[in-house]
Order: structure tokens, then C-alpha cells, then sequence
């Protein structure tokens, strides 16, 4: 069994063009590639086509739409509960 994957940083990066508006980076521990896949959410919002870093500290993704000031990244895998990381999602685009 894998451990729950965690993070300590997030870069949110406000997009112009394209269907999603906002786009993730989370830096922590234990993103690695397995059959059942790394999940996300921001609040409610989930982080769509997700793609851990290779060297398993963080993953990029993409949200459909732009959570409320203040929702807390979760993260973990496919299928399970998702662990509350404690960085939280702001305007300033660094939390």
C-alpha cells in the first residue's frame, strides 16, 4: 500500500487562454506513478489532468473553475478520501 501523497506548496497560475483557468503546481512527497492515479481537489473544485513530477515531489494540473479565496488543497488517490494538506488556495497565486 502507498502512502497518502502530501504537500507543503502551491504556485496557482491564472490562465488566459484555454478552457481551464487556472492552473496548479504542488510541491511535496510521494506523487509516484501507480495504477490507480494521483486525485485532487481545491474546495470543492477538482484538479483535472493531473501529471506527477517525475521525480514524485509535486504535480501540475488544471481546474475547471477558479475555487473561492480561502478553499483548502486536497490531495491523495483515485477513489479514496482525500487528505486536507493545510495550503489553501488565495488570490496572490503563492500559498
Amino acid at each position: 500500500m502507498y502512502d497518502t501523497p502530501t504537500a507543503t506548496h502551491a504556485l496557482f497560475e491564472l490562465l488566459q487562454e484555454g478552457p481551464y483557468p487556472l492552473r496548479i503546481h504542488v510541491s511535496g512527497s510521494g506523487y509516484v506513478r501507480r495504477a490507480i492515479p494521483v486525485a485532487a481537489a481545491v474546495g470543492p473544485v477538482m484538479v483535472q489532468d493531473i501529471l506527477p513530477h517525475p521525480d514524485g515531489e509535486g504535480f501540475t494540473g488544471v481546474l475547471a473553475e477558479l475555487p473561492t479565496e480561502g478553499d483548502a488543497l486536497k490531495v491523495g488517490w483515485l477513489g479514496q478520501e482525500l487528505v486536507d494538506t493545510g495550503v489553501v488556495y488565495g488570490p496572490e497565486g503563492n500559498v
